[in-house]
């Protein structure tokens, strides 16, 4: 025991936190190829991206990184500003850890992060009921959906170790619509983060990037295709008033059952 503490010891002490240039610059790297994905010339210098008519600026927050015996865990926030306007309620998390250079780990970090929230942000902006920039990470994609009076992009289901099932987007987000519609109007977010293992779940709730209860409880609900050693799920979505009445069709079927699309 008094060995494995002298080791443990030598780790090395956890990394300044804030503001990152390094990985605001990988945020905004990962937000292009999302447009580029929908067919939108993009730009970027720095954290600052120029799609289309949208100007974005990207500050993506070290909260937390630490490196024990060649162990290394890092936790990322991204705080995005969009046409000079800064939106909160789409601060969204990234995270890694693992044995990898730093450099690998804030690439898998943000790789997660597009795929996951950055897909449905870029969506939500472009306002394309075809979600060109999810179908660029699954092509399965179809066509938009509305839930109450809301327009809902998604990201990519990122689904570790449960059922093949996947999530049945049109039987979760009844449960979730009760807490957006009586918010304020304009755009919301939620965003679910499980990890599930026999006798012990791990949940994280977001709404409006804020840490909620109400959301956890509303997600609960919802049978979640948990199994296995371990289940780890994220997913995302934006919720934006109605651009037009409803009478579009749904998307066809529920995202992969995988780990890396």
């Amino acid at each position: 025991m008094i060995a494995l503490l002298a080791l443990l010891a030598c780790g090395k002490p956890e990394a300044p936190t804030g503001p990152s240039p390094e990985a605001s610059a990988a945020t905004a790297e990962a937000v292009c190829k999302l447009f580029e994905a929908a067919r939108v010339d993009c730009a970027h210098e720095g954290g600052v991206v120029t799609a289309g008519p949208h100007r974005l600026e990207l500050v993506t927050v070290v909260e937390q990184e630490e490196e024990a015996l060649g162990f290394r865990s890092l936790v990322l926030r991204v705080q995005p500003t969009v046409d000079g306007v800064r939106r909160p309620e789409l601060d969204t998390p990234a995270a890694a850890n693992g044995g990898e250079p730093r450099e690998a780990l804030l690439d898998r970090a943000m790789h997660e992060w597009a795929v996951v929230y950055g897909a449905a942000i870029v969506d939500s902006l472009l306002r394309d009921p075809d979600r060109p920039a999810l179908r660029g990470v699954t092509p399965d994609v179809t066509a938009g959906r509305r839930v109450g009076s809301a327009d809902v992009y998604r990201g990519w289901t990122l689904l570790q170790g449960g059922s093949a099932l996947g999530v049945d987007h049109d039987k979760l987000l009844p449960h979730l619509w009760p807490v957006v519609e009586p918010l304020p109007e304009g755009v919301h977010t939620i965003g679910i983060r499980i990890d599930h293992q026999p006798n012990d779940a791990r949940w994280r709730c977001e709404l409006d990037g804020v840490e909620s209860e109400a959301v956890c409880e509303a997600a609960r609900r919802y049978a979640w295709p948990v199994g296995g050693p371990l289940t780890r799920i994220r997913q995302y979505y934006v919720f934006e008033p109605a651009a037009a009445p409803a009478g579009g069709s749904a998307e066809a079927g529920a995202a992969p059952g995988a780990a890396t699309p």
